[in-house]
């Protein structure tokens, strides 16, 4: 689905009336904030510091090597026997989807 920008005011506005987005934005704000407090009080402050970077030095070392790791990623599907489709974009993926389909 491609959205034009210029249909953003009109898709907000149908957004801010769809009930079931609303129970889920608001259920995000007080679910997240809660989760967060829960995973610091069981690890304690420092670990939990700890484990947030460890967490954001693992994204950045998976976005600085991210050709690598797909074709590490290909390869190993391959040896078992799956199949990857690369697409050059959201279009194209959509289309390899569909073909499957």
């Amino acid at each position: 689905m491609t959205l034009d920008p210029r249909d953003f005011r009109q898709a907000g506005q149908a957004a801010l009336h769809d009930e079931g987005l609303r129970i889920a934005l608001s259920r995000l704000k007080t679910h997240f904030a809660l989760g967060r407090a829960r995973a610091v009080e069981r690890y304690g402050k420092s670990e939990w510091e700890a484990l947030r970077e460890q967490g954001r030095a693992i994204r950045d070392y998976a976005l600085a090597n991210l050709d690598t790791l797909l074709e590490q990623f290909e390869s190993a599907v391959i040896a078992r026997g799956g199949q990857v489709h690369w697409a050059r974009d959201a279009k194209e993926a959509r289309e390899i989807v569909l073909r499957i389909l």
